[in-house]
């Protein structure tokens, strides 16, 4: 199985999205885009690259891998393609260009328990941000929405 691989699956996982939408959705995507002010730091997904940077939406994967199956190691790597996606700490947040767009994480657990946290999962302590958008038990995704950085709606 591609989730028990040493190093992960999501640079295959991001290439699959990718291609599939290059193929068969209108616009495109671009993997590995350097969006923020972090010289070192590149988003998972650009999506539509080609047109005015207004139109452009930010996508950040996350896929749970088998080496981390306590679901504490991997709500943290999310949260910290969270904090790149809003701009904490400011110096490294998104380009000024991509301040206002639309941002996105997909997020892939692994396990029930992973996505029973992560669907209770509270960042700000305050409001649930993770949705399930498709299920096939064990595996879950997740999707989180910003419309602009460091706000994301509520899902419920």
């Amino acid at each position: 199985m591609v989730y028990g691989l040493d190093g992960g699956y999501e640079a295959w996982f991001q290439a699959e999205i990718a291609g599939y939408l290059n193929k068969h959705v209108k616009g495109s995507a671009a993997r590995e885009q350097g969006v923020y002010k972090h010289g070192d730091w590149r988003v998972d997904l650009l999506l539509n690259p080609k047109e005015p940077s207004g139109d452009q939406i930010l996508v950040e994967i996350k896929t749970q891998t088998i080496n981390q199956e306590a679901y504490i190691q991997f709500l943290n790597e999310v949260e910290k393609d969270k904090k790149k996606l809003d701009g904490d700490p400011p110096q490294d947040g998104r380009n000024n260009i991509y301040t206002g767009n639309t941002a996105l994480i997909l997020a892939l657990t692994i396990n029930e328990t992973t996505a029973k946290m992560m669907l209770g999962w509270k960042p700000d302590d305050m409001n649930r941000i993770f949705g399930i958008i498709l299920q096939n038990t064990p595996f879950t995704f997740f999707l989180a929405v910003s419309t602009t950085e460091g706000e994301w709606e509520v899902q419920k």
